[in-house]
């Protein structure tokens, strides 16, 4: 296990070389998480976190990955993306969509569009965030389930980064984890409906990173590209949901940027093992509060 760990480093290192501009706006993101935290110790520990999750995934992944190009070798289930171009304008269009359906729902558009359009623009952007347009439309395209990254491939290491989540969570803040609280209030229904509440939301969440970050790997040659951009909207489509929820805008905005480093781990999670399952798996079990220093 030592020797594929380092194999991992390896080429995580050489990516970091190969990368310079996704290497820095990384590097960039968390400095900020870490300054502006408010709990500097556990910022730090949420970034390690992911960090060691991503190496363990490519640790116990098969074979090894050219991050560089964005292609696969020795073993690595690859996801086939016919026509990278139509899809990606495509799909930039659903999530555009996507945007509008969450900022009608929130009330964001309250005084700027007509109540009529409003509905529909939620009935459409639903559709769309929950993946039903888009896979429907791949679908018609040609792909299927196995292509879109439907696969049991990497489970396990789901549970594994799953696992190294939350005895970070717990080690840096045994009271203060959601889990912990509901658990210890007796909560076990309530737990249960939010979990299986969640399940909808997660898919169409993971659904959306595959389907971005192949496209856009596909598109530029660039894996490490397609894979911080696709985490990006992705975490911007929180930010509707935050405000109605009483935050201003800057502290949603602040709350989509602290969660791009989880974000991204899932996202390293399908490039490495060609899965949607085990990103799946690790946000389900995300109930520690972590990326909330």
């Amino acid at each position: 296990m030592l020797s594929r760990l380092l194999a991992a480093l390896r080429r995580r290192t050489a990516d970091v070389r190969a990368h310079p501009l996704v290497t820095l706006t990384l590097l960039a993101l968390a400095a900020w998480i870490v300054t502006v935290a408010s709990d500097k110790p556990k910022a730090i520990a949420y970034l390690a976190a992911c960090f060691v999750c991503a190496l363990v995934a490519d640790a116990l992944a098969p074979g090894s990955a050219d991050g560089k190009r964005g292609e696969t070798t020795a073993g690595e289930p690859r996801l086939p993306v016919v026509r990278p171009r139509a899809e990606f304008h495509a799909l930039s269009v659903f999530v555009a969509f996507s945007a509008l359906g969450m900022h009608a729902r929130f009330g964001v558009l309250d005084g700027l569009v007509p109540r009529p359009a409003q509905l529909v623009l939620i009935v459409v952007g639903m559709l769309c965030l929950l993946q039903v347009v888009p896979v429907l439309w791949l679908a018609w395209r040609g792909y299927r389930a196995t292509t879109l990254g439907v696969r049991w491939t990497g489970a396990p290491t789901a549970l594994v980064c799953a696992a190294i989540v939350a005895a970070t969570a717990l080690s840096i803040d045994p009271d203060g984890a959601p889990f912990v609280k509901a658990v210890r209030a007796g909560a076990w229904a309530e737990l249960a409906l939010v979990l299986a509440g969640a399940a909808p939301q997660i898919i169409a969440e993971e659904g959306l990173r595959l389907t971005l970050q192949t496209r856009i790997a596909a598109l530029t040659s660039n894996a490490a590209l397609g894979w911080l951009l696709a985490t990006l909207p992705w975490a911007l489509l929180h930010i509707p949901a935050w405000i109605d929820s009483g935050d201003s805008l800057q502290g949603a905005v602040g709350g989509a940027l602290r969660i791009v480093p989880i974000g991204l781990m899932w996202g390293f999670l399908t490039w490495r093992t060609g899965s949607i399952v085990p990103a799946l798996l690790a946000h389900q079990l995300n109930v520690f509060g972590l990326q909330n220093p």
